[in-house]
């Protein structure tokens, strides 16, 4: 057999292990100490102090700086005044309270009267009559040196549910050119709701009243002051006064005596709160 010559190659066992070159080496964790704790605060001297009241801080200034010490009068000032704001306060809320008490009183007030007046006004539905002058006679009275003049005059109720009475003792003037010729006072009488009746006025002037207008077509005013009070349910409510005015014309009411004069012209009235 042949034989090798070649010398043995020597083995290292177990092989070596080596980090890579580019890996840092791990730190040993036990030479690493632990930080040390924070140091406690240091005492808060008002703690211990029992001549300073809670929410007294204590300031620590460096002796180097020098403060000005304030008046003795500067701390009874502010004193004063405190006293002056605490005072101020405690009337404050007082009159406020009062204000917003009578503030809300009034708002409740008018709005209570306003709902009454709506609902009134939706149930109710008032309305102002309407008068129209028919007819108008014109006589002289006997033994009398006086003239009578007698008109009919129809009114209109126009009300859902109100009625007027019209009281007796009203004023009522015929003028014929801003010139009053006759005068007398109003009839008394009734009327119900949504109802139309005719009433007769009479009103007296002198004997020279009816001469004026024998030859021209006559233009009459008619101004009537009407003490009305409402009704509302059969029950008397509220008074006041119905101001009515009508103007017309009128051909040769001197010359004929009872004669009756057909007008039909409409009037203007007036009331207050409708």
């Amino acid at each position: 057999m042949a034989e090798w010559d070649s010398p043995a190659q020597p083995h290292d066992y177990p092989p070596k292990i080596q980090s890579p070159p580019h890996l840092p080496p791990l730190p040993d964790r036990s030479k690493t100490r632990s930080p040390a704790p924070p140091s406690p605060p240091p005492p808060n001297p008002s703690e211990n102090d029992p001549s300073l009241h809670p929410g007294t801080y204590v300031v620590q200034a460096p002796k180097e700086l020098i403060f000005r010490v304030p008046p003795s009068q500067n701390a009874r000032l502010a004193e004063e005044y405190r006293r002056k704001m605490q005072n101020r306060q405690r009337k404050c809320p007082y009159s406020l309270r009062f204000l917003g008490c009578s503030l809300s009183i009034l708002l409740a007030v008018i709005f209570i009267l306003g709902l009454a007046g709506g609902i009134f006004y939706l149930v109710v539905r008032p309305g102002i009559p309407s008068f129209t002058v028919e007819t108008l006679a014109a006589r002289k009275l006997p033994n009398k040196a006086r003239e009578q003049f007698n008109l009919i005059i129809r009114s209109v109720n126009p009300s859902f549910k109100m009625g007027y009475c019209y009281e007796a003792g009203g004023n009522a003037a015929l003028s014929h050119k801003g010139r009053e010729i006759a005068a007398g006072k109003t009839p008394g009488y009734c009327q119900g709701f949504m109802s139309s009746s005719s009433f007769k006025l009479t009103v007296e002037g002198g004997n020279s009243s009816g001469a004026n207008l024998a030859d021209e077509a006559a233009s009459l005013s008619l101004l009537i002051q009407y003490p009305v009070r409402l009704k509302v349910g059969g029950v008397r409510v509220l008074s006041m006064s119905l101001d009515i005015a009508c103007d017309f014309r009128v051909s040769g009411l001197g010359t004929t005596t009872n004669r009756t004069h057909n007008v039909s012209r409409g009037c203007s009235a007036k009331m207050p709160l409708i």
